[in-house]
């Protein structure tokens, strides 16, 4: 996320994330500014774990023009969920965002492989 900010900064672009969850990492200073750290990032959360939030997320912090979701699947992966099940509810969530904002942009990461000895549902 913090090279996304690096980029944005990068372009001279007014962006602010939003959301109810607070990164508490320390980021390095870029270009004079401090990482944006409310954003609704959760580590470890399946899609099934972000749908059964969702209507709080959305009432929380409102039709959002932009929506990212990155890490798409790869804790449904570790978990041994069908590729079906990710896709469908990748598909839900879009819906949802869009039912918020009809013209949303929605940028959704490719799944990234994880080393299994890094990386389990355990984490």
């Amino acid at each position: 996320m913090d090279e996304l900010w690096n980029n944005v900064l990068d372009n001279d672009c007014t962006f602010d994330f939003i959301g109810t969850n607070y990164d508490d990492a320390l980021y390095p200073d870029y270009s004079g500014q401090s990482f944006d750290i409310d954003y609704e990032g959760h580590d470890g959360y399946t899609l099934g774990d972000i749908l059964a939030e969702i209507t709080n997320y959305i009432n929380s912090t409102g039709a959002t023009n932009i929506f990212i979701v990155s890490g798409v699947g790869g804790d449904n992966a570790l978990h041994r969920e069908s590729i079906s099940l990710i896709l469908s509810n990748v598909n839900t969530i879009v819906d949802y965002r869009q039912e918020a904002n009809l013209n949303v942009t929605i940028f959704i990461d490719q799944l990234l492989p994880a080393r299994s000895t890094a990386v389990t549902p355990k984490l």
